[in-house]
């Protein structure tokens, strides 16, 4: 059973029982306070030490009053009882809010006769409200801020007083139907669960269902706002309990999959080279500063391994003072680029002369080729340069790059005949042994010092908001869909801009051929009418189905060879306007997307002994072809050939042919 539910709105029954407890009882004003915040600020776990009121505006910001989490657009109002742990994450600007702390103490004697007194405790619950006028709660605020703090002697009557303006005014649009509760923010409520229970063998489904929403709904949320689904993050939560684990603690791989729920140590084996590009024991040697924030830089979502500050050093020293913190920051940073550049401008004086006489006798036009043939006779200039169309405008890169930093499509640069100085990582590819220790830990933890002392003349790139630092290290390219883009137009692509169009094309070419021959062998076969799956083991109780965009093959299978996904998989993944790219199924519905064969990687042993899994047609009947992770994890044109080699003999060997 999980322990997770949406917040319910406070009854009419309990909202009469509110304002009774605030007309009767002895109201003592604590404290009033005015905070303005930042998404990079949010305030985290501030234990209320007093019952609260807190009016804000100037949303979209998530709130969280204990395990309840709401969403505010533009304005709300909220009540907090005592102890409550209060945080506050603004998503786009700065939030402006008021916290005022108070004291209720309620004589029974003060309470209408009946009505026990045990029925006047809705403040023990938390609430938060639209109201019909919010001005009104923001000028009763805004006074009663400062007079509070003037060093006059009643300044707490005046205070008294607006508290009671306030109720008044909450009465007055109770009594009129003036009042919206605000809705629960899911993805909050998600993601904290996941943070604090991790260990447990969690499912969307699961979670959607303890919510009272569907699964789609709450995948649907997650991506519009951290931009990947509910399993991922949980993927990425557990991946950085793993790391904390490894580096703070004498303890084995396998009780620290243990210890976040991923339970197979081979497996999380995998996912810390996939996520840090390193191993386990690299992981457990390295340094570190700090955890790095999930996805794909989301500024609104903290890490679940955030420290928690002394509880007052949340309010201490800040709200208007943020401003004058930000922009020294900025100033530091501009400083640092300042001198980066300046260094680079002294390390590179002496040559000025001879790289301006190159570049001048250079060609410089936007598409300018270079053929293998004629490299001998015809070779570019040392600096010769030339400019080049991208996403962020124009850009001069070198004519002839040779210390290239790329993630992920480091084989179609190989193949080119190029081998990139920096990658993501190379882990049981085609092309480890050929690229060696090259990895860097991008695009996860970019190390700009790791780029810099690289001394790469070209960096291509996926994600546009490292643009402008990396550009500041050597000429960028942003290509923002280098991962998903059709794999023969993307090695087209990347042959243009390191000048290697022809053998780009050669590539295609032989790639293309090499297909025509793979699919006549199928279709004599009988092969091609048959449908195919691309599972992997995800977790207890978890499998993944794959489409077409996202490796393991599934580019090869459906859109070259032309084999049929089954129909579940093409309606929901590969056809899908949302283009989710993969799903997450739980065994009870596998059955409903399984294909004549299937494709699944080395965890397809953590299935063995499943009877949901056992009883698939392609399992019990021998056409359960398992994979290599490393090889069909990658769809570079060095691993497609090697893939397409793969999947042609194993089919061919799993039909008796």
């Amino acid at each position: 059973m999980i322990g997770l539910s949406a917040a319910q709105p406070w009854t009419p029954d309990e909202w009469e029982a509110a304002l009774t407890v605030w007309e009767n009882a002895s109201i003592a004003v604590l404290d009033i306070r005015h905070r303005l915040i930042e998404p990079g600020d949010a305030i985290r776990d501030y234990s209320l030490p007093a019952h609260a009121l807190i009016v804000a505006l100037n949303g979209p910001c998530s709130v969280s009053l204990g395990h309840d989490a709401y969403l505010m657009e533009r304005f709300a109002v909220l009540h907090a009882p005592k102890g409550v742990p209060l945080t506050i994450e603004p998503m786009e600007g700065w939030l402006d809010f008021y916290l005022i702390l108070y004291k209720a103490t309620l004589n029974s004697a003060c309470l209408p006769e009946n009505r026990p007194f045990e029925g006047y405790k809705p403040l023990q619950r938390p609430c938060a409200i639209n109201v019909a006028n919010p001005l009104y709660y923001i000028r009763c605020c805004s006074s009663m801020h400062d007079r509070w703090q003037r060093p006059h002697a009643r300044r707490k009557l005046h205070a008294l007083t607006g508290f009671y303006q306030l109720v008044r005014e909450i009465g007055l649009d109770l009594e009129q139907d003036r009042l919206a509760a605000l809705p629960p923010d899911y993805v909050r409520m998600t993601q904290s669960y996941m943070e604090q229970n991790y260990d447990l063998p969690l499912t969307v489904q699961g979670l959607a269902e303890a919510l009272g929403i569907s699964a789609s709904q709450l995948n649907r949320l997650f991506k519009q706002r951290c931009g990947a689904g509910p399993q991922e993050y949980l993927k990425e939560v557990r991946l950085q309990a793993a790391r904390q684990y490894l580096q703070l603690y004498p303890v084995s791989l396998k009780e620290v999959a243990h210890a976040t729920g991923i339970c197979d140590e081979f497996y999380l084996s995998r996912l810390i080279r996939s996520r840090f590009g390193m191993t386990a024991e690299q992981l457990r040697k390295k340094s570190t500063n700090g955890m790095h924030d999930f996805f794909m830089e989301q500024t609104d979502q903290a890490p679940y391994t955030v420290t928690r500050f002394d509880n007052e050093n949340h309010f201490h020293n800040r709200g208007e003072t943020i401003m004058l913190k930000k922009l020294q920051h900025k100033m530091l940073l501009t400083a640092a680029v300042s001198f980066m550049l300046v260094s680079s401008a002294c390390g590179s004086a002496n040559n000025a002369g001879s790289a301006d006489n190159a570049a001048q006798a250079s060609p410089t036009a936007a598409g300018a080729s270079h053929s293998p043939s004629a490299a001998a006779s015809e070779t570019p200039a040392a600096n010769a340069t030339r400019t080049v169309n991208t996403e962020m405008g124009e850009v001069e890169i070198p004519l002839d790059p040779k210390r290239i930093i790329v993630p992920f499509v480091q084989g179609d640069l190989m193949a080119l005949g190029i081998k990139p100085v920096g990658t993501s990582f190379n882990d049981d590819a085609v092309f480890e042994e050929e690229m060696g220790d090259t990895s860097i830990g991008i695009p996860w933890d970019l190390d700009l010092e790791a780029v810099m002392a690289l001394e790469p003349d070209l960096i291509i790139y996926a994600n546009a908001e490292e643009y402008e630092k990396l550009k500041l290290i050597a000429p960028t390219v942003i290509i923002s869909d280098l991962y998903s883009m059709e794999s023969l137009q993307r090695l087209q692509l990347l042959g243009d801009l390191v000048n290697r169009k022809d053998k780009a094309e050669e590539l295609v070419k032989q790639f293309k051929e090499k297909v025509a021959d793979s699919k006549a062998k199928l279709e004599q076969a009988g092969l091609l009418e048959n449908t195919v799956s691309l599972f992997e083991w995800k977790e207890a109780g978890a499998v993944t189905v794959f489409g077409n965009k996202y490796g393991r093959g599934g580019e090869l299978l459906y859109s070259y060879l032309g084999m049929k996904a089954p129909q579940r998989v093409q309606e929901e993944i590969i056809d899908h306007p949302d283009d989710p790219r993969l799903l997450v199924l739980s065994m009870e519905v596998v059955a409903e997307y399984q294909g004549d064969f299937i494709f699944s990687d080395e965890l397809v042993v953590n299935l063995e002994g499943n009877p949901v899994w056992e009883s698939l047609a392609a399992v019990k009947e021998g056409r359960l072809i398992q994979t290599s992770s490393g090889m069909f994890w990658f769809n570079d044109i060095l691993s497609m050939n090697a893939q397409l080699d793969f999947i042609t003999t194993r089919l061919l060997e799993a039909a008796g042919r």
